[in-house]
């Protein structure tokens, strides 16, 4: 992917964990319940009274696997020794089919699943990746799957599905159906992956930025790394900073399909090279190798996804793209044209470069020969 829409990726991810984050730390003393829900179920839940058919609910937390173990056996336990079946009954009655809001539902499965490419980011950090990367990969995806699966699976079998748009934090309710006394097991243990998740994600999304000042797209600063600690701090700063801006964000579904746009659409572009490199340099060495079929589906999803999401939410687009855009004056200024913009403006960027390395003691990455 490109370097900035890499950036941006990142960023929303971050400030969408902290945001999820917040909200289940926080779930059982809040009052205001309905803060998370979708425009058209605001309504609803202050009247208790209209039954209205959204496409979704509020977002859950992306990082969830320690609570949903635990819901997957209560899974077991309600749906193949109960029988408890009865909210499965007309589960698509009233299906939408609108293309546009199948894209925006999209998103937020996506969202949840989005995940499994980030160990792309740090192949540096990893022994042997060209056998180790797959393997994650093939290995963790999988069980993700199967765990989110089940997990929707106990929660569409021990709540309506009114019941699962009206909440929000379907987890906790679940909780509260049916662990009694010991429900705060649920918020308190999807707050600890979720942070754990935050963790991940500065992990990874950090080395994005390193990589892209150390192949000349951003600033030198980005590019240096801790005396001490050998990690790049001045960008793991730069990606907590950018994230806290993001939180200024009230709404976490139009965050996400600010991100979402962003996301697939450098995905899909990164894509499209690939198949180019296949065809004008069919003997380039590649580590890891795929049948061509596989890139080529999953390049259409991408268009599907982006051309939808502009149908479905052109603001959103249109606000991911001004910000996409927001990188191209900082490359200009601080990088393309350093060289020629007057003498005050490149001492300036020194004098900055040279605080950053006295502030967190970092300097430029030792090449190896």
């Amino acid at each position: 992917m490109g370097g900035k829409e890499q950036e941006i990726k990142k960023r929303k991810a971050v400030a969408k964990s902290c945001q999820t984050l917040d909200g289940w730390v926080n779930k059982k003393y809040r009052e205001d319940r309905n803060e998370c829900l979708p425009p058209d179920l605001e309504e609803q839940y202050a009247n208790q009274k209209k039954d209205e058919n959204p496409d979704h609910g509020c977002p859950e937390a992306k990082y969830k696997l320690l609570a949903i173990q635990t819901n997957t056996i209560f899974y077991f336990y309600f749906f193949l020794f109960i029988g408890n079946i009865e909210n499965f009954e007309g589960s698509f009655d009233n299906t939408i089919t609108d293309p546009g809001k199948i894209a925006l539902a999209i998103y937020g499965g996506l969202f949840a699943y989005g995940g499994w490419n980030y160990l792309n980011y740090v192949t540096e950090e990893l022994k042997d990746p060209e056998k180790n990367l797959p393997r994650a990969i093939i290995l963790s995806v999988p069980v993700v799957i199967i765990i989110y699966v089940l997990a929707n699976i106990a929660y569409f079998t021990a709540m309506s599905p009114e019941e699962l748009l009206l909440s929000n934090a379907v987890a906790v309710t679940f909780g509260d159906k049916l662990l009694g006394p010991m429900a705060w097991i649920m918020p308190i243990s999807v707050a600890l992956s979720t942070f754990g998740g935050v963790n991940g994600l500065l992990l990874t999304g950090s080395r994005i930025y390193f990589v892209g000042a150390r192949q000349g797209h951003l600033p030198d600063a980005i590019a240096m790394i801790s005396v001490k600690y050998k990690t790049p701090t001045p960008s793991l700063v730069l990606t907590c900073f950018l994230s806290l801006m993001y939180l200024l964000s009230p709404n976490i579904i139009t965050l996400i399909n600010y991100f979402s746009f962003v996301t697939w659409t450098a995905t899909g572009t990164s894509i499209a090279a690939l198949l180019y490199l296949r065809w004008k340099e069919p003997n380039m060495p590649r580590p890891v190798e795929v049948n061509l079929l596989l890139p080529i589906s999953f390049l259409l999803a991408c268009v599907f996804l982006v051309i939808m999401g502009i149908y479905a939410a052109p603001m959103d687009t249109l606000i991911g793209i001004i910000i996409t855009l927001s990188g191209v004056p900082v490359y200009l200024l601080f990088v393309y044209y350093i060289d020629k913009l007057p003498t005050f403006w490149r001492d300036f960027v020194y004098k900055c470069t040279l605080v950053a390395q006295k502030l967190f003691v970092v300097v430029k990455e030792e090449k190896e020969d």
